[in-house]
């Protein structure tokens, strides 16, 4: 059966759909956020005895296991990213919520072998080389690019500006340097959003928060680091030409070349056994 999804719809909306799948099956029904997750986690779970369900964003996947949890209803279980709680002191997990151990699941994907067996695919190993023999990782030289985004998405969400990330270009960020010019970067963004800010204030809040003491990793989203990385695999550490290795295509690729040992690496796999123990008689796992 494929997998349910939800577009435009509530955390009821997808109670109902879940209850209305458990009357006709036993299975274990695993609530993610997305359809990128769907794909990932579809190559590691037990689809004869667990459904996915995409709820299509966090807050219903969240509101959905809560009314669920509060209505006794046994054989749920939901991943969601961590994205910035730990900056606003936020905690989902409980004991039918799995959080990412990481911003989100890209980047997860990210920390795990795919990256290098992407690399070793798309890359040069000159330019690779090169740009790795201090000792910084390829992994971190994209953090480094993505830290400001990453510092102003979390402005945008102190502050509820309502600013719009999805379906940016990211043409502020250079194939041959992958570094971004902060005020174009901004410019960007809010032509992205349709909105009239103050890019200097704008600047001045991304200036800040980065001066801060705080994790960095956990600041950079995923999906910012692979379109990055698409970018440098054009020309920084790499020569692909562009309609090869769009964010889309990047990350199919990395989910490809994520195994199932590095899943089970993972905190999520660690969880997942846990819950199964718990709740005897409902299988995710194969």
């Amino acid at each position: 059966m494929p997998e349910v999804r939800f577009e435009e719809v509530d955390a009821e909306a997808v109670v109902s759909e879940i209850l209305m799948l458990r009357a006709d099956s036993e299975k274990a029904m695993f609530i993610v956020e997305g359809a990128s997750d769907e794909k990932l986690l579809s190559n590691f779970i037990n689809r004869e005895t667990c459904e996915i369900i995409i709820a299509e964003g966090k807050d219903k996947a969240l509101g959905a296991i809560e009314i669920l949890q509060k209505e006794s209803t046994q054989g749920i279980i939901c991943l969601v990213d961590r994205d910035y709680d730990d900056f606003f002191e936020v905690n989902a997990a409980c004991d039918n919520v799995i959080v990412t151990e990481y911003h989100d699941m890209e980047q997860i994907i990210l920390r795990s072998d795919a990256l290098r067996k992407l690399l070793s695919e798309m890359g040069s190993k000159q330019k690779i080389a090169k740009l790795t023999n201090g000792g910084k990782s390829i992994f971190d030289i994209l953090v480094d690019a993505a830290h400001p985004l990453g510092a102003l998405r979390f402005v945008a969400l102190r502050e509820k500006i309502p600013l719009k990330f999805k379906e940016m270009s990211f043409q502020s960020f250079g194939r041959k340097t992958i570094a971004a010019d902060k005020s174009k970067l901004c410019k960007e963004v809010a032509n992205n959003s349709k909105i009239n800010v103050n890019i200097a204030e704008l600047v001045e809040s991304i200036e800040e928060v980065l001066s801060q003491q705080h994790d960095r990793y956990m600041m950079c989203n995923g999906h910012d680091l692979t379109a990055i990385l698409g970018k440098a695999l054009q020309s920084f550490i790499g020569s692909n030409k562009c309609i090869y290795v769009t964010k889309e295509e990047i990350e199919s690729k990395l989910r490809l070349a994520f195994e199932k040992t590095d899943f089970q690496r993972t905190n999520i796999y660690s969880y997942i056994v846990s819950w199964q123990q718990r709740n005897l008689g409902f299988r995710v796992l194969p």
